[in-house]
């Protein structure tokens, strides 16, 4: 499997609109919420995998119209992409 930077370059995950969705988000939860930096920081990560992770399942630029269609077998895809990654059951 490619790492995330790569498939990011690839697929333009990083697109501007979703890197704003997900910085808003990542503010209130540490503004509104009063989550720790360490928490945000792991949110983060776990946001760009997933979104790195279902630009190169569906071939495509994750968007937000994409994800609201997104269907069980994907989010079945990532879990078991999680799991061939040996990170325990709670990550």
């Amino acid at each position: 499997m490619l790492s995330n930077l790569v498939i990011a370059s690839i697929c333009n995950v990083r697109n501007e609109k979703m890197q704003t969705i997900t910085d808003d988000w990542l503010e209130w939860l540490t503004h509104s919420r009063g989550m720790a930096a360490k928490t945000v920081a792991a949110y983060r990560r776990d946001v760009e995998g997933f979104l790195a992770f279902m630009a190169e399942h569906l071939g495509e630029s994750v968007t937000l119209k994409r994800l609201a269609e997104l269907q069980t077998t994907d989010f079945r895809s990532w879990l078991a992409y999680r799991s061939n990654q040996e990170l325990s059951n709670s990550s």
